[in-house]
Formats: structure tokens, sequence, C-alpha cells
């Protein structure tokens, strides 16, 4: 019996018998419990192997799935999500430092700089002082602008240049812009 077979005999097997198994699970709960522990610990690796391959293959199927029960289960998970604050204030609170520490370490190894110039960075990014290289404004939240193809950090931008720059522009497009704006500083208004 191949795998396909095999699910197919087990659906309908357990389509057949639904409320035996489901009262058998109930009596031995613990000695299923105990033996899938078990075999979890004994196949660790296949089973991250089959999970990433079903999560590959399903990818698209999942998120829908995944936005239909948090639609679905919104106010449950608001509520779940409160209860689990109250309770944890503190560790949480605690946790907030371990959180920039993740960030910088992130910085540090998305863009290859040391954890102290990534620190340096995170600091100016978000210092009160801080402004966008390109149009001078002081009102963040800032952005760490950085060449996608070498990974080199240019400097600091408020979201929107960041945002213009990252899915507009080349030197090409902005030498085109600078002439475009040279040739018709003239004008004002619309056409």
């Amino acid at each position: 019996m191949d795998g396909e077979e095999r699910k197919t005999y087990h659906r309908a097997y357990y389509e057949a018998h639904k409320e035996e198994v489901r009262a058998y699970k109930k009596a031995h709960k613990e000695e299923i419990k105990t033996y899938r522990k078990a075999y979890s610990e004994t196949h660790k690796e296949e089973e991250k192997t089959h999970g990433k391959a079903y999560h590959e293959a399903h990818k698209e199927e999942l998120k829908v799935r995944g936005k239909a029960y948090r639609e679905v289960h919104k106010e449950e998970q608001k509520a779940r999500g409160k209860v689990y604050y109250e309770a944890h204030k503190k560790e949480l609170k605690a946790h907030k430092g371990h959180k920039e520490k993740k960030k910088t370490y992130h910085i540090a190894k998305k863009y290859g700089v040391s954890l102290q110039d990534a620190e340096l960075l995170v600091a100016v990014r978000d210092s009160e002082g801080a402004w966008c290289d390109i149009c001078r404004t002081t009102t963040g939240p800032f952005c760490i602008d950085h060449d996608h193809s070498t990974m080199e950090i240019r400097g600091i931008l408020c979201r929107l240049c960041n945002s213009i720059l990252h899915k507009h522009f080349s030197i090409e497009t902005a030498r085109t812009i600078i002439m475009y704006l040279d040739d018709n500083h003239h004008q004002t208004g619309p056409l």
C-alpha cells in the first residue's frame, strides 16, 4: 500500500468508525500523548523536513486559512492577548530591552557592520534630533537607507523619501528628473 492508498484507507476507516476512534482516544489520552512525544523526539529532523515541505507546497492555502481564522476569531484573540498581557506584564516590559538588542543584532547582520556601528545607527535613527538626509524633515519615523545590490549604508531617510527612492529611483532617473525640473523651472502652477 503506497502513501495515497494508506491515506484513503485511514480516512474511510475513520469516517466509518468515528465514535469508536474518539472513545479510544479519550480513554487512552495519556498513552497517546506519551507515544507522540517519544515519536517526535526520535523523528525530529524527519518531522521538521516534512513540515517545511508541506508549508512550502501549501503556502497560499495556509495563508488564506490563517487569515480566515483570524478574522472569525478576532475578538477571542484580542481577549486572550489582554489576559496574557495582564498576567505577564513584568516579563514583557523586561523583554522590551531584549527586543531592542535583537533589532540591533538584525541591523548588524543585515548590513554587515559591527554591533557597535549598528547601535550607533539605531541611536541616530531613533534620536530626537534625527532628520532625513533628502528632505531634511525632522518628523520620523526614519529608516536606514542602503544600496540593495551592495547592502552599503547610504544614510538616514524618512519613510516617504525611502519608499520613493527604493521603488522608483536610479541615478539615471534622478538625472532625468533634474533635467526636467531645470528645463521647466520658469513654469509655476499646473500646465
